[in-house]
């Protein structure tokens, strides 16, 4: 069985939106490869095409305390997106979902980690800039996701 392919999203200067972009350069170290997106979602569907699993970290800003971690199976039919999941992007998560779903072209299973954002209007100057809840749960979802998955590199 191929591995999950793991795409981490956000924005490298807004704060915790960074949060998936963190989890994505701790994997990285560890030797397991990732996909990660700066910009709008829509690139979602090109770089999840062909796999049979994904797993994707993102901050999400549902008004959950910074730092929560969202775990979620996207393609069960009772998933939801928590509202604002992806606010920095020009199309989020749930879209990028939606329009998959209507062209036939989703992963067998796509997992969120979701990681509670603190502030997202902040300028980000380097990865201390995330929120301390923020930081601890970057590093909770990478270790948790690095015990999961076998590097590939």
């Amino acid at each position: 069985m191929k591995p999950p392919k793991i795409i981490c999203c956000g924005n490298p200067w807004c704060g915790d939106d960074a949060a998936g972009l963190e989890a994505g350069a701790r994997l990285r170290a560890l030797g397991i490869e990732v996909e990660t997106i700066e910009r709008d979602a829509f690139t979602l569907l090109e770089l999840w095409n062909g796999a049979d699993e994904v797993l994707l970290i993102d901050a999400l800003a549902s008004g959950a305390e910074p730092g929560a971690i969202t775990v979620l199976d996207l393609t069960r039919a009772d998933a939801r997106i928590p509202p604002q999941s992806c606010s920095t992007h020009r199309m989020g998560v749930a879209e990028a979902l939606a329009i998959g779903r209507n062209l036939g072209r989703l992963p067998r299973r796509i997992v969120l980690y979701g990681i509670e954002a603190g502030s997202l209007d902040t300028v980000r100057t380097s990865p201390a800039d995330l929120s301390p809840a923020v930081a601890r749960a970057v590093e909770q979802v990478a270790a948790e996701i690095a015990s999961s998955v076998v590097p590939r590199k």
